[in-house]
């Protein structure tokens, strides 16, 4: 009940939950770790930054592709530009730092943009972008919809957005957000696959290049691209794509597992050994009994988990493993900033 609490959606919860919470909680003792997390989150002041004052002081017409900005328009999205580039890549974020650069003109750095955003490693984005409150809440769906439609505008010709449209598709799970980009107009899947497979775009588009193609290619085209990733040991430079599709092969699936095995990066390794046969894998290689495997893994995590600054990773590890100790529930509560 206490980790629900720490771990609740905040701006799903209606407004009788949160005069019970209130209830619930302002009877603990003040010294109660969940009594500090509600009278701290009570006391915090609202930090306006430059996208909110934005936003709460223009339309949504604003974002119109054909509408003309003013020189007072084009400072407020300088300024806004210079707060957003110093932030964690957060998809919102990245939308309106795009939107940003195409309403001044600049469809070179909103191209960039996008695809600095999409080479950054799931697990590095995971790193840095800890959930937080979004801004202008009662306006964001409506706010994402119009910065997509600004993009579908501004990039329709361009390969970058459709690898864009499909990366999201891939990687979130709103069903809103996910209604939204399939409204959308952009190249289908078999196409944008078809381009990545010429050299011009493999070159410029390397990373997106070989996640696109291990994910989604079949049959013989796959056999193909997968021997000749691993003759050039790109598991070793992009070791994070394959684990949305492993390797058919054992042979492959055993090269990948040792590589990972003596990688720095112990948050990859556990999230690989999430896949049962590379976990099996594991085990009977080192001789490892389930048991002493467990004790094991949460021994490494509770040793990570006090010199990486609290990973999400980490925190979602453990929780799968059914720890629930108070240490836990404050690491939660220091990593989420509720």
């Amino acid at each position: 009940m206490q980790l629900a609490i720490v771990l609740h959606v905040d701006y799903l919860v209606n407004e009788d939950f949160l005069f019970s919470l209130r209830k619930c909680l302002g009877e603990l003792d003040e010294s109660h770790y969940l009594r500090k997390w509600f009278d701290q989150s009570s006391n915090k002041k609202k930090i306006d930054a430059p996208v909110d004052v934005f936003f709460e002081t223009n339309s949504l017409d604003f974002w119109d592709f054909d509408r003309a900005i003013t020189s007072a328009d084009r400072k407020v999205i300088i300024s806004s530009l210079q707060w957003l580039q110093e932030q964690p890549p957060y998809l919102d974020y990245v939308l309106l730092q795009t939107a940003s650069y195409l309403k001044l003109g600049n469809k070179v750095k909103a191209q960039r943009v996008l695809q600095k955003f999409m080479e950054t490693s799931f697990l590095e984005i995971l790193r840095q972008t800890p959930r937080r409150k979004l801004f202008n809440r009662r306006n964001y769906l409506k706010v994402i919809e119009k910065l997509f439609e600004l993009l579908e505008k501004g990039l329709a010709s361009e390969l970058i957005y459709d690898l864009f449209c499909h990366y999201v598709l891939d990687f979130y799970n709103s069903e809103e957000l996910k209604g939204i980009v399939e409204s959308l107009n952009y190249r289908e899947l078999n196409s944008v696959i078809k381009k990545l497979a010429l050299k011009y775009y493999q070159n410029k588009y390397n990373h997106l290049s070989y996640y696109f193609r291990n994910r989604y290619l079949v049959g013989k085209e796959y056999k193909t691209f997968i021997n000749e990733v691993w003759e050039q040991k790109i598991y070793e430079k992009y070791p994070e794509i394959f684990y949305f599709r492993l390797p058919v092969s054992s042979l492959k699936k055993e090269k990948l597992l040792e590589y990972l095995g003596s990688s720095a990066d112990r948050e990859l390794f556990y999230l690989y050994l999430n896949h049962e046969v590379l976990l099996n894998m594991y085990l009977e290689r080192e001789k490892v009994g389930s048991n002493s495997w467990v004790k094991k893994k949460k021994n490494e995590l509770e040793s990570l988990l006090e010199n990486k600054n609290y990973s999400s990773i980490i925190l979602f590890e453990l929780f799968n493993m059914g720890a629930v100790e108070k240490d836990l529930i404050m690491a939660t509560i220091k990593t989420y900033e509720l």
